[in-house]
């Protein structure tokens, strides 16, 4: 038995008001979910759907396939989605075979708090808008019936028209949108199929809107409806969280691609994997809390015992020796000297020396080029995480106990899939001890510049400073080598500089470059340092500020 109506949903522009945030409008977030899985939500699952999209829209079906595999959607492909001629109009008008019974009409950046009422009458969606001049907006009768509709003026009865409508006399409708003429901008619109609605009857009903199709307005929606999860917001990568899914995006393919093959890696440490398509993968949503949000001493301890037992296994056997230190010194060094040089683009000011809280830092090539990159790139090959950190750690409560499970896993090592350095995994660890990221995240920190004289604060509540004493421990106990931790942790900081935001960027890098410091000053007066760093097989470096 067929459906008695369909839902339209047109995403095929470009959406190049909010083409800065990396990923197709239909994907934009809100709250952790995508814009389009929040239209998609307001609809029964039984319902079908026509989506309109342009020939790129390879991410937006891949994206639908991780999200909601068992959803009815027929992609119909609209030629000419931008450019003279094009519109909504365009895009509806290419998707009228499919639309063979009453529908529900939406554009893919209208989110709206009420119910959706199904077609059994012809209806549009109104709100009020502080700039009525960027919409349509019709005027009514004393009944909500629409007796006029304007493109984009100002007038007393602010009803914009929010891209969401109800099309009961389907017929009538789109010859009414073949007739039109294109609207003065040379694209075709959806107002004359609407016009044609009106003699009928076409009621205004009147919805609480959240725009998504430009940034004001999506910043706003976002406001209303905030992120329950901790996420870093980046262009080129992406996380939704829809139902018990979690969806991630990478621009790179081959990010992608690898740690899905990682996953295989760490299967039992890490969500199942649901699938995965070009840029995109998905995998089982965990219920757990973050291990930073609940950290003891006591899971710290707990969490060392569990990657030594299930996580770091020996991979001796997977690379030579002088290969795996090659591998250590180009993910070690040549990664650093990539980050650097990005963040000196944006940071040119701290290529120098400076005084740091009232002590000298020497510039940080320097301080590179007095590394014993030798002994730094001597690691010892295990299965590693990658980015071990307590913010992509979830403890999951079993009732009688907790285990742990690993999220966000790095997709290689230097380009190898099979292995990395214990000693990263161990600094990632103590660099998350160093430093409070939920205090960062809130702004809880400074950073005070002068010239060359800077300050910087911030808080290290007491628990990281135990968990940081626990990890030493660990290291100390398992005759590693606390030395070479502290410095890839310093390291660390100054690689993440460059991912951040400005102000966290600077903050990060700063402390990277005090405990550098320290690290360098400490081997020079104990005789372990030398400015000689590299001999044997690897080559001589060269640092360049």
């Amino acid at each position: 038995m067929s459906a008695p109506w369909k839902v339209c949903i047109l995403a095929a522009g470009s959406g190049s008001r909010v083409a800065g945030e990396g990923v197709p409008k239909a994907l934009l977030t809100v709250g952790g979910r995508a814009v389009i899985s929040r239209i998609l939500g307001a609809f029964p699952e039984d319902i079908p759907v026509v989506m309109a999209v342009s020939r790129d829209a390879a991410m937006l079906q891949g994206y639908m396939r991780m999200a909601h595999p068992g959803r009815d959607v027929l992609y119909v492909i609209v030629d000419n989605p931008d450019g003279p001629g094009s519109g909504p109009g365009t895009s509806l008008l290419a998707c009228r075979e499919a639309l063979d019974t009453p529908f529900v009409l939406v554009t893919c950046d209208t989110l709206v708090d009420e119910a959706i009422p199904s077609p059994t009458t012809d209806w549009i969606a109104v709100a009020p808008h502080a700039h009525l001049e960027r919409y349509d907006s019709v005027e009514t009768d004393e009944d909500d019936r629409v007796v006029r509709w304007d493109r984009r003026v100002v007038r007393q009865d602010n009803r914009a028209w929010i891209g969401l409508a109800g099309i009961h006399r389907v017929g009538v409708y789109f010859d009414g949108l073949r007739r039109a003429s294109l609207g003065p901008s040379g694209e075709r619109d959806l107002i004359g199929g609407f016009e044609a609605l009106v003699e009928g009857g076409l009621r205004a009903i009147p919805f609480t809107w959240h725009d998504t199709g430009n940034p004001s307005d999506l910043a706003q929606t976002r406001e209303t409806a905030p992120c329950p999860f901790r996420v870093l917001d980046k262009t080129e990568e992406a996380i939704w969280f829809e139902g018990d899914r979690v969806v991630r995006w990478f621009a790179d393919a081959t990010i992608a691609r690898n740690r899905v093959r990682r996953a295989d890696d760490l299967h039992g440490l890490v969500p199942e994997m649901l699938g995965h398509d070009r840029g995109l993968y998905a995998y089982r949503f965990v219920e757990g809390d973050l291990l930073g949000d609940v950290l003891t001493g006591d899971r710290v301890g707990r969490l060392l015992e569990f990657c030594e037992r299930d996580l770091w296994e020996d991979r001796t056997d997977v690379m030579d020796a002088v290969d795996f230190r090659r591998l250590c010194r180009e993910f070690y060094f040549d990664k650093t000297a990539m980050r650097l040089q990005s963040f000196y683009a944006k940071h040119p000011g701290l290529a120098g020396g400076i005084l740091l809280n009232d002590r000298p830092l020497r510039p940080v090539a320097d301080l590179l080029g007095r590394l014993n990159w030798d002994w730094l790139s001597d690691g010892i090959p295990v299965r590693i995480h990658g980015d071990l950190h307590t913010d992509n750690i979830l403890l999951v409560d079993q009732g009688a106990e907790e285990r742990f499970v690993l999220l966000d896993w790095r997709q290689d090592f230097a380009g190898e899939i099979r292995l990395g350095d214990l000693y990263y995994d161990l600094a990632k660890l103590l660099h998350y001890f160093q430093v409070h990221t939920r205090a960062v995240d809130e702004g809880r920190f400074s950073v005070e510049r002068n010239g060359s004289v800077t300050w910087i604060d911030h808080e290290v509540p007491p628990v990281l400073d135990e968990g940081r004493r626990i990890l030493e421990d660990y290291v100390n106990s398992r005759g590693l080598d606390w030395e070479k931790v502290q410095t890839l942790s310093a390291l660390v900081f100054l690689n993440m500089a460059s991912l951040h935001a400005p102000e966290e960027g600077a903050f990060f890098f700063l402390l990277g470059w005090s405990a550098l410091e320290e690290i360098i000053g400490r081997q020079s007066s104990s005789g372990a340092g030398s400015p000689v760093v590299c001999s044997g097989e690897l080559d001589p470096v060269v640092i360049v500020p």
